[in-house]
């Protein structure tokens, strides 16, 4: 028989078995929850959209080379970096940068992306966003509008040096990028061609890059009415922006006053020149035409360029118009970071080239594959004092400030039938 057991030994014994018991059940729970996580790990998704670094897959998957991506991932990863919890993981930062990139220069549709990296269309539908305004966060200084006199000067001595254009600040012009009719918006992004779209605004240097980007129109604005809302507008009517004084023409004693080239966003006007648009026009009304077309294809190039290698914006995109601006903007900056950093983003033959020895004009490459839409042509306003710049300008291309192929190059371009209009 067992031995007679006291009270106190009796509870002892109680207390024993319950420690050991609960010390089985610590141990059970301990090897459960690594089991769970080990699911969990198990569960994350392998993002196998691209090789690994360095491959021509991986380039071309995501239009730039293993350097840029790695910079580009070291600026990134602190705004787009998400906690672990203990039920979940986070997709990590190299991945979600890889899955906007491959979304952005494919066009691929959020489900496509999803299905090939093996992340949620929810999630997805999270990260393309996050991180595209993550990209423009911390690259949007790239996208530099001049705010010195010096800087202003810099911008148009390459304009004359490169594209023969004197007191040339910028060239500018307005696009529509194609979208699904956004839910419950009635005509309000119906545009001229009736689709549907948002126009973006852009100013653009002597060597294809942004230097002002606005986004956001809707597409049934009226081209006089879309850069009249724009903080650059504000400034040029204010007068801040700082530019220079006017200059003197080389070789003259006409001072003319540094101007932008546009294509009808804005009135012809003291800083805004637009070239002649009359049906008969004179042999010096036509090489002007020819140099200002000659300076302002810096801008057409330069959406052609970003058009053609940034997929996305070769169909109608479907986001909301708050993501469609994240996009518009983290691919405008991309555009001058990778033009800066990446032999392999652009290349000569991607926009309009002419042979000025051989009397030969090439259009670039993105034309074949991609479409801009212009806006719709309206009467060109003008002012007296803009008609009399354009006019000693005019004069002075045709004088002392002519170059030796403008004639022989105006007819090529016409036999081409290039228009700045595409």
């Amino acid at each position: 028989m067992p031995p007679h057991l006291s009270k106190y030994q009796r509870i002892g014994l109680a207390l024993a078995l319950l420690y050991v018991s609960e010390g089985v059940e610590t141990e059970k729970r301990k090897w459960i929850k690594k089991r769970k996580r080990k699911k969990v790990l198990n569960a994350i998704p392998k993002v196998n959209l691209v090789k690994e670094p360095g491959t021509d897959e991986f380039r071309d998957s995501l239009r730039m080379d293993s350097d840029c991506f790695q910079e580009l991932l070291w600026l990134v990863r602190p705004f787009i970096t998400k906690q672990d919890t203990i039920m979940r993981l986070s997709v990590p930062a190299r991945d979600r940068l890889i899955v906007t990139l491959r979304y952005l220069a494919t066009g691929q549709s959020y489900r496509e992306i999803g299905i090939q990296s093996g992340i949620s269309l929810q999630l997805i539908s999270k990260i393309i966003p996050e991180t595209c305004a993550a990209i423009y966060k911390v690259l949007k200084k790239e996208i530099k509008m001049p705010s010195t006199e010096d800087e202003w000067k810099a911008v148009a001595k390459a304009f004359e040096d490169k594209w023969h254009f004197n007191n040339c600040v910028g060239a500018m012009t307005a696009k529509h990028i194609l979208i699904d009719k956004p839910s419950k918006s009635g005509s309000l992004y119906c545009n001229h061609i009736r689709t549907y779209s948002i126009i973006v605004f852009a100013i653009v240097n002597a060597d294809y890059e942004f230097m002002y980007v606005h986004t956001g129109t809707n597409g049934r604005v009226v081209t006089d009415e879309i850069v009249a809302n724009t903080r650059f507008h504000e400034k040029l009517v204010n007068q801040e922006l700082n530019l220079p004084e006017s200059y003197l023409l080389p070789n003259t004693d006409e001072t003319v006053p540094y101007v932008f080239l546009d294509d009808g966003t804005l009135p012809v006007d003291t800083h805004v020149m637009n070239q002649y648009v009359d049906e008969n026009l004179s042999m010096s009304e036509e090489i002007f035409n020819y140099r200002f077309k000659r300076a302002h294809r810096t801008a057409e190039n330069a959406f052609g360029i970003v058009m053609s290698r940034f997929g996305v914006f070769k169909k109608a995109i479907n986001v909301s118009t708050a993501t469609l601006d994240a996009i518009v903007l983290a691919s405008s900056a991309l555009h001058n970071f990778m033009k800066k950093k990446s032999k392999i983003y652009w290349e000569p033959s991607f926009v309009d080239c002419e042979d000025v020895e051989n009397f030969t004009y090439t259009k670039g490459g993105w034309r074949d594959t991609s479409k801009l839409i212009p806006l719709e042509q309206i009467e060109q306003m003008q002012t007296d004092e803009g008609c009399l710049v354009r006019s000693t300008l005019e004069e002075y291309f045709s004088g002392v400030g002519s170059v030796s192929f403008q004639n022989d190059m105006l007819d090529v371009v016409m036999k081409e039938d290039w228009s700045i209009v595409n």
